[in-house]
């Protein structure tokens, strides 16, 4: 029976993707909060700080595969807590890098993300593109990943694009999530630069797919690949979808704003999938309007 440890299991894409993995694998759920959700029957669940993992080191015996998901996430909440984004992002990983090799960890699967790259470098970024972070949150994710590269684990290092869904329901801080948020409360969609900007989206769903088919595969094997859609999508296009359907479904008006916004923030960003396909074959994603109208219904039963 396959073992493996998932840190930030109670995460937002942690706690969504723990149902997918395998019945007869045994989990050991490792997070510091307490679940929000009911976990598998296979999951065993172990509270604990990332930053003191050489502590539970014995819960990584014999284990197969670590599922490295905890950190601080998002450029703004980076940015307002450096010191802590350091402690989890960076030294938190070299921790359980260092506790995965002294239990001889046959596969150690990093979430880094697209971040990670240029942002003056041509599009879509593919996994060669120069690496060159512009805010902590890419950082933090550039150092780890030098560091896993380098070690003497088999190792998958997974750079995910902008994750969108309300997947287990523990409430996504992100872009689209604050959209819908808006439209219910009869707020404006305030569009920054008017909307211009192009970035990945990926349903949180379908990212817990090709995690699976990654997982169980053992041959895709100390390799760097982009998870996303490989689709650039303005983000006046995704205020213009969420807009769409709240009127066509829910008979509701949606307004829109433009504010102004500095020119580094509203630089495109999307990525290649053809290195992800050629490892896990084609990619069957959601389509958008589906996965957004799917998002706003379970927004509203959620929390409505």
């Amino acid at each position: 029976m396959p073992k493996i440890f998932v840190t930030g299991a109670n995460g937002y894409l942690g706690s969504t993707f723990l149902p997918y993995i395998p019945e007869d694998w045994e989990v050991i759920a490792f997070d510091s909060r307490e679940p929000k959700v009911k976990l598998p029957r296979n999951s065993t669940f172990v509270k604990g700080d990332i930053a003191e993992i050489s502590s539970y080191s014995d819960l990584l015996k014999d284990a197969d595969i670590v599922l490295h998901l905890a950190a601080i996430k998002g450029s703004e909440r980076c940015r307002a807590n450096p010191i802590e984004t350091v402690e989890v992002n960076v030294l938190g990983t070299h921790k359980l890098l260092k506790t995965a090799t002294l239990n001889s960890v046959k596969r150690f699967i990093f979430a880094s993300t697209y971040w990670v790259y240029d942002t003056s470098a041509n599009l879509p970024f593919i996994e060669e593109t120069p690496v060159r972070p512009s805010e902590l949150y890419g950082l933090s994710k550039a150092i780890s990943e030098i560091e896993i590269a380098a070690s003497k684990l088999d190792y998958n290092i997974l750079r995910f694009t902008n994750i969108f869904g309300l997947g287990s329901g523990t409430g996504p801080e992100e872009v689209i999530f604050n959209f819908i948020r808006l439209a219910f409360e009869g707020a404006p969609i305030e569009l920054h630069g008017g909307g211009i900007q192009k970035l990945d989206f990926i349903d949180v769903e379908d990212v817990c797919k090709c995690l699976l088919q990654i997982i169980k595969n053992p041959k895709i094997s100390r390799c760097i690949l982009n998870v996303g859609s490989g689709q650039p999508r303005s983000m006046s296009s995704v205020a213009s979808v969420i807009r769409n359907i709240f009127q066509q479904k829910l008979r509701k008006t949606v307004s829109v704003s433009s504010s102004p916004a500095e020119i580094e923030h509203v630089r495109d960003r999307w990525v290649s999938v053809s290195k992800l396909k050629e490892k896990i074959g084609k990619l069957n994603l959601k389509p958008f309007e589906l996965s957004i109208e799917s998002y706003i219904q379970d927004y509203k039963e959620k929390f409505l």
